[in-house]
């Protein structure tokens, strides 16, 4: 009877080690978005170009690496539904981008168990028609932010796995004065209520 009670005892040890090292070195990367609750709007008088900045958190609950390899935004105007479509183009804020200082995008790589915050440049992707999105009247923005991400064992391939990553939501601008921009300047853009949001 002894005998028969320690082997449960190691077989139920045997178990729990196995799914701890599971939790710990093999379970799969799972990385979740989060959205900060303000966020900045520029235009350079280029055009078309104009560039949003926001500050995102990458979260791996999983025990392996992720990558996020790129960014895709698509913000539009509730009122109008006008549609723009922007890419990741640099990391910082747009001031340092106005002067030429700002670090160009890459991907970004999150360890397991960890979390990684960055704020991230937007930039109109190319045939884009929209001058001036936000305009000068206050109004509401729906936001739809997409990360491109893989496994690190995934990587180097001509097309990895795409593990993306939606997160929706609204922003809420006061109004734009135009003349914020000279200089770099910008305006700032929040979500009703000032809630971070997160991914599913």
């Amino acid at each position: 009877m002894r005998v028969g009670f320690a082997n449960f005892v190691a077989l139920v040890a045997f178990v729990f080690s196995c799914f701890s090292y599971y939790e710990t070195a093999w379970k799969a990367d799972n990385l979740r978005l989060y959205a900060a609750p303000q966020i900045e709007y520029a235009d350079a008088f280029r055009g078309v170009f104009d560039a949003f900045g926001l500050p995102v958190t990458i979260a791996n609950t999983g025990a392996r690496t992720g990558v996020a390899l790129s960014f895709e935004l698509t913000v539009e105007d509730v009122k109008t539904g006008e549609k723009k479509n922007y890419f990741s183009a640099e990391f910082g804020a747009w001031k340092a981008s106005f002067k030429n200082e700002a670090e160009p995008f890459a991907p970004i790589a999150v360890a397991g168990r960890e979390t990684l915050t960055r704020r991230i440049l937007f930039f109109p992707k190319k045939g884009e028609t929209i001058d001036r999105l936000v305009k000068t009247e206050p109004g509401t923005y729906r936001f739809t932010l997409i990360m491109h991400a893989t496994a690190t064992d995934r990587l180097p391939v001509a097309e990895p796995e795409d593990r993306s990553v939606v997160l929706t939501f609204e922003m809420e601008s006061d109004g734009v004065d135009y003349r914020a921009f000279n200089d770099g300047g910008s305006v700032r853009m929040n979500v009703p209520g000032y809630k971070t949001v997160v991914s599913e």
